[in-house]
């Protein structure tokens, strides 16, 4: 399985954000409000029950663009977005929760429920 990195998901809500342009460098001070920002976050996303990510060095792939699309959304007064740019963020905050939701729901087992006796 694939991961990313914390360094890789702040680079990417950057370029979500369109404050740099894909696969340019971010500026230092961008980064940095990007990462001061990013750990409560990721604990809002599991206190919400949307997704747990337990270590931001290993974030599994099929979550990345998700949680990058979330991020961006979330931290978009930061940068101070607004208009048509702010509405699309939050047309892909909403498909990258319902996203994460279904990538990490309960899968049925198959096996028969147990029952107990009274």
């Amino acid at each position: 399985m694939a991961t990313r990195t914390q360094a890789d998901l702040v680079q990417k809500i950057l370029e979500v954000l369109q404050v740099v342009p894909e696969g340019q460098p971010a500026e230092v001070e961008d980064t940095a409000r990007i990462n001061i920002n990013l750990p409560s976050l990721i604990e809002e996303l599991a206190a919400r029950e949307i997704v747990y990510v337990p270590d931001l060095t290993v974030i599994p792939d099929a979550w990345f663009l998700s949680l990058a699309k979330i991020g961006a959304y979330e931290l978009r007064n930061e940068f101070g977005v607004t208009g048509e740019l702010a509405a699309t963020l939050q047309t892909a905050n909403t498909e990258a929760i319902l996203n994460l939701k279904v990538m990490t729901r309960g899968k049925p087992t198959y096996e028969p429920l147990r029952t107990v006796s009274f």
